[in-house]
């Protein structure tokens, strides 16, 4: 039920008929508050900030503080994408607001002495799950998938001033993984392979109430947070018919490889460290895997030697930089990429985080690089970054 479906009055008190102003005189009632024709029509005529003011109050009163209404109304949310803004910035601006509008609706509900205690032990993906199955919020969500699918086709187009406020603002960090493996360059492979297999090395694509870190790649590298049928079809026209590269990608995406409504053209996983392959992760003939890591300097020719199309995507979740920590492991991943990667194809990072220092002075530098050819334009959403390769004019 809408906001203009509790306060029907408000139309009925803005016309000159007589029987309709009586008819108005009667009261309202919603969870206890009442609102008469006089407080509508002084609403109404009260300033723009005022009156935006009194119907946020009025609708968080009545339980609609998340409606469309509100979050259109009062310009918190904007269906329209900005003239630089991607459909990652605007789905990333979708998620901020309904997040932000979770906290408040939390910190409401709790006292005040009990707020930090909540916040600590709330995670930040139950409250995004929450948001985005929130009712209030379905018709919001599926305007925004809607646009954002309409904009898929849509050609960046050189950022210069985007570009240098996204690398003067990059927060990249020190791996919060403590990295006791004790293994380096020269380990023994079946070494490393038995420590990458202790690690999760199966995340779901879509949104998953099984994995116990909730970090799927739709929604860490593409802001989608919903399995709804707009936020599919807006992946399926993001995904159908492209040619994917994993980095690291372990055993993750098998969701992905077995779905019936998505089929990108090929998925490719570059990773050594994988204990076996799965069978049923090619059921549908699409998957093929590279055993050689991402910051190899073999990886562009073993793809050239093999005839392999370069990527429309690229995805790195918790592989690399993540886990690299000198300078030269950065430039050769950061010369992979651009060498992997097509004309209008992005490559996706999560988290921007590295081992030590001398690692994340490489990625400034290369990211810096990226910048200065003009042949990029770089964004970042908190622990995401993307680097998508324009198109040449």
């Amino acid at each position: 039920m809408n906001f203009e479906q509790n306060n029907s009055l408000k139309n009925e008190s803005l016309k000159s008929d007589e029987t309709r102003r009586l008819s108005a005189l009667q009261e309202v009632s919603n969870n206890d508050f009442n609102i008469s024709e006089q407080e509508l029509i002084n609403l109404k005529d009260e300033d723009n900030i005022r009156a935006n003011n009194e119907l946020v109050t009025i609708r968080e009163t009545i339980n609609l503080s998340n409606s469309v209404e509100m979050l259109e109304e009062n310009n918190m949310f904007d269906l329209k994408i900005g003239k630089n803004e991607t459909e990652f910035d605007f789905l990333g601006r979708l998620s901020k607001i309904l997040i932000d509008k979770k906290e408040d609706q939390d910190d409401k509900e709790n006292p005040s002495a009990n707020k930090r205690i909540v916040k600590l032990l709330m995670k930040k993906n139950y409250q995004t799950e929450e948001a985005y199955q929130s009712e209030d919020n379905k018709e919001i969500i599926k305007k925004a998938f809607i646009k954002a699918t309409e904009s898929i086709n849509h050609k960046e187009v050189l950022n210069d001033s985007g570009n240098i406020s996204c690398l003067d603002n990059i927060n990249i960090s020190s791996s919060s993984r403590n990295m006791n493996w004790n293994l380096n360059e020269n380990s023994e492979h079946e070494d490393r392979v038995g420590f990458f297999s202790k690690t999760n090395q199966g995340r779901s694509f879509f949104p998953s109430h099984y994995k116990k870190d909730g970090i799927y790649y739709c929604g860490s590298l593409f802001n989608v947070h919903s399995n709804s049928p707009e936020a599919r079809e807006y992946l399926k026209k993001k995904l159908d018919g492209k040619v994917i590269y994993l980095l690291g990608g372990g055993k993750s995406a098998n969701d992905l490889l077995q779905d019936t409504q998505i089929n990108p053209k090929q998925i490719v996983n570059i990773d050594p460290f994988i204990s076996e392959e799965d069978i049923k992760r090619n059921t549908k003939g699409s998957y093929k895997s590279i055993s050689e890591r991402a910051d190899s300097k073999k990886l562009t020719e073993e793809v050239d030697n093999k005839k392999m199309e370069l990527a429309d995507e690229i995805w790195a979740s918790y592989s690399v930089p993540f886990y690299n920590e000198s300078a030269e492991e950065i430039d050769n991943l950061i010369s992979n990429i651009k060498g992997l990667l097509k004309e209008g194809g992005n490559c996706r990072i999560t988290p921007i985080s590295t081992q030590n220092e001398q690692a994340k002075q490489a990625m400034l530098y290369n990211l810096k690089q990226i910048v200065d050819s003009k042949e990029y334009n770089i964004h970042a959403d908190k622990d995401t970054l993307i680097i998508h390769k324009l198109d040449k004019i």
